[in-house]
C-alpha cells in the first residue's frame, strides 16, 4: 500500500534569513510522498523569499476568479516590477532561473495561470501532466498589493483548486 502524502505548507514573510534554512530542512525529509507548499504572505524583501524558492522549485502562479479582467490588473502590475527584479537576476546569474546554461527549449513555463476554477484545473492539471512535477509553491501576494487584495483567491486556490489537483493525482 503506497504511503499517504503529506504536505508541508511554509507560510513565509521576509524569509531571507530564515527561510532558507526552513526549506533545506523540509526538503531533508526521508518520507518518500511528500510535497512542500510555500505561501509568500507579502513579503517586502525585494523578491529575496522569491528567489530562494526558484532554486528550489518551480512557481506557478494561480488565480482563480471569476473575472480576470478586473482581478489579474492590479497583479500584472505588480508581476512586471517584480520580472524586472527576475531578469536582472537571471542575467547577472547567466540563465534562466539561475540555472546556467539552460536552453529556451528547456525552460519550464513559469507564467500566470488566471481563470475560472475550471481554467484553473484544466490548466494546471495539463502542467502537471507534462511536467510530472505536483510541488506546489503559491504565493499569496504579488509586490506592492496588499494582502486583502489577495486573500480570497488564495482561499478559493487553497480550498476549491488544490483538493480537486490531488483528487487526479493522488499519492
Amino acid at each position: 500500500m503506497p504511503l499517504p502524502k503529506v504536505t508541508i505548507c511554509m507560510p513565509v514573510f521576509n524569509g531571507g534569513h530564515y527561510f532558507q534554512a526552513a526549506l533545506a530542512s523540509a526538503l531533508a525529509q526521508d518520507y518518500a510522498n511528500l510535497e512542500i507548499l510555500v505561501v509568500n504572505d507579502g513579503s517586502t524583501d525585494g523578491g529575496e523569499t522569491e528567489r530562494i524558492a526558484l532554486v528550489h522549485g518551480i512557481i506557478r502562479s494561480c488565480l482563480v476568479t471569476d473575472d480576470a479582467e478586473r482581478d489579474f490588473a492590479p497583479i500584472r502590475v505588480a508581476e512586471r516590477r517584480r520580472m524586472a527584479l527576475y531578469n536582472q537576476f537571471r542575467a547577472e546569474s547567466g540563465g534562466h532561473g539561475g540555472v546556467a546554461g539552460i536552453t529556451e527549449e528547456q525552460r519550464i513555463p513559469q507564467g500566470w495561470v488566471v481563470g475560472t476554477l475550471d481554467e484553473c484545473v484544466a490548466r494546471m492539471a495539463a502542467f502537471i501532466r507534462e511536467y510530472g512535477l505536483t510541488d506546489v509553491v503559491c504565493w499569496a501576494v504579488p509586490p506592492g498589493l496588499r494582502p486583502d487584495q489577495m486573500s480570497r483567491h488564495l482561499e478559493r486556490y487553497a480550498r476549491e483548486l488544490v483538493p480537486r489537483l490531488k483528487a487526479m493525482f493522488p499519492g
